[in-house]
């Protein structure tokens, strides 16, 4: 009888242990598997909008670990859609202590964003750093894409992060 038991409880045990499938159903999933980290991104990566109406585009950051400050450029199809505003996000949820201004000079965006972390605050996963704020004025694609050359992340020891990929974007205007 106890051999019985015992093979029974054996079964159960292995016949319950499946490895769990997780359906990737976010959209920004697909996306972020093609990017290698530390990354810097656009949300959503091809954004459809309609004319003389607003897009809302996050930038996100994929596993940067210990993110304090940023200065992101970002250059737009000026006269295709125009920055209305800058607005903050997830990143700035956890501190009281932090800085986001932003200079828009016909399609140059250069933002800049601070955050005083301590030793629990780093970007070990996916954080939505902004919101861009698009005014439509023209039909057509406008490429959304960082310049790396003047993009930068430090730590908070102000030690340049390398980013190993700046994802691109499209805003497009139908």
């Amino acid at each position: 009888m106890k051999k019985t038991i015992s093979i029974i409880t054996t079964l159960l045990l292995i016949l319950s242990c499946d490895t769990p499938y997780y359906e990737l159903d976010n959209n920004v999933d697909t996306y972020i598997q093609d990017l290698k980290s530390p990354a810097i991104f656009f949300h959503p990566h091809d954004y459809k909008v309609n004319m003389n109406d607003t897009a809302f585009v996050q930038i996100y950051a994929l596993e940067i670990d210990s993110a304090a400050g940023m200065h992101l450029q970002v250059h737009y199809d000026w006269g295709s859609v125009e920055l209305d505003t800058v607005l903050s996000d997830d990143f700035f949820i956890n501190s009281d202590d932090t800085l986001l201004f932003y200079e828009d000079n016909d399609g140059i965006l250069d933002l800049h964003l601070f955050y005083l972390p301590n030793e629990t605050n780093s970007v070990n996963g996916t954080i939505a750093l902004c919101v861009l704020v698009f005014e439509t004025k023209s039909l057509g694609e406008s490429e959304l894409r960082f310049s790396a050359a003047n993009s930068i992340v430090v730590n908070p020891r102000n030690e340049k992060i390398q980013i190993s990929q700046y994802g691109e974007g499209i805003i497009d205007v139908q």
